[in-house]
């Protein structure tokens, strides 16, 4: 046995078998935590879209997704603040499939496997339309009484949405009851989307309030024994007025700057009560409203202006009117002229109380 441990050869195989089992000892401690690995699943984790939600909306976004956790159980448990979202910061507007849904702030020794790992969602593009307002009149006045035209601010709104809806919008309405009304009077009436054939719900519309002025004025009516008529001498002061509900022209007397062209001209109100022979006034189609100079004007704008008194009308109603102007860009040589502007059909009555149903 001495002449065994004195063999060198001997005493290396030792050595080398103790080392190997050091080796193995030292090891060691590392297998619990492989023992101590395990699972856990979370539910109902909220996903963050990183998107310009200022230039688009998602349609069809899933909302919620879960989460399996793999790692040490103690460290599973006291997870630090993360975060689960899907990057759409580099993507344009379009339907898209197949989408990663991504984990950040875990801990390099937990590993993390969404359910479901992967999204579909649609991103449109938001718009914006200034559309003019309509007011629809519903009802009649008190009798001996009439309607004059109704004004309105704003006479236009800024409509916004995603394209595809914002693009059905045909008209925006005030509906106003003038049921029983024996005096002026003032609301604030909620405004309505439409497209031509229902309503729109999904778009916003800025503002969604209009304030309304109802002038209501009574009706002077003739005493029962009327005094002797100078023949061919119209329109004595026991003689009634006829009027017409006509469409306002405005007409441009300065086009704007090369690059700009007008797009559209709506006035308020957007027919104005003319007052003369009924004979006469048959026969206007429009009335003038003045003309406007837009040589410096690049933007939207409202004007204000007075109604003068053409023949053959005697007096008009109201006197001063808003003209809005919308404005766009074109190349220089579509830049126009001359413009006008007409608002809708005529309406006929009488100065007894009858009152104009709609304004368009």
């Amino acid at each position: 046995m001495d002449r065994l441990f004195q063999n060198e050869w001997v005493l290396r195989v030792i050595s080398i078998v103790l080392a190997t089992v050091l080796w193995f000892m030292v090891s060691e401690p590392t297998l619990p935590i492989s023992v101590n690995r395990s699972s856990t699943t979370v539910r109902g984790i909220q996903i963050e879209y990183r998107y310009d939600n200022q230039k688009y909306q998602l349609l069809n976004a899933k909302h919620k997704v879960d989460l399996v956790f793999i790692g040490d159980k103690n460290t599973i448990n006291r997870l630090p603040s993360y975060r689960v979202f899907v990057d759409l910061s580099k993507l344009k507007a379009g339907k898209y499939l197949s989408l990663p849904v991504k984990v950040e702030g875990l801990p390099a020794n937990v590993q993390v496997r969404p359910n479901p790992s992967n999204v579909s969602v649609e991103i449109a593009e938001k718009v914006t339309k200034t559309i003019p307002v309509n007011i629809i009149t519903r009802g009649a006045v008190a009798y001996g009484y009439k309607l004059l035209p109704i004004t309105y601010t704003p006479i236009s709104v800024r409509v916004s949405g995603i394209r595809r809806e914002v693009e059905k919008v045909s008209r925006i309405t005030a509906l106003v009851n003038v049921n029983g009304l024996k005096q002026t009077t003032k609301r604030n009436v909620q405004l309505a989307v439409h497209s031509k054939t229902t309503k729109i719900p999904n778009v916003k519309i800025a503002p969604s309030n209009t304030q309304v002025t109802i002038p209501i004025e009574k009706v002077q009516t003739s005493p029962t024994t009327p005094k002797p008529e100078t023949p061919n001498t119209p329109n004595t002061p026991n003689q009634q007025l006829s009027y017409r509900d006509i469409p306002l022209q405005i007409t441009v007397s300065k086009p704007p700057p090369e690059g700009y062209k007008v797009e559209s001209i709506t006035t308020n109100p957007l027919k104005i009560r003319v007052y003369g022979s009924i004979e006469k006034l048959k026969k206007l189609k429009t009335y003038p409203g003045g003309s406007i100079d837009l040589s410096k004007v690049t933007s939207d704008t409202t004007l204000t202006q007075d109604v003068k008194v053409v023949t053959p009308a005697e007096k008009v109603s109201p006197t001063r009117i808003e003209i809005y102007v919308k404005i766009g860009r074109t190349p220089a040589e579509d830049t126009n002229t001359d413009e006008s502007n007409t608002n809708g059909d005529t309406e006929v009555g009488t100065d007894n109380g009858s009152t104009p149903k709609e304004n368009k």
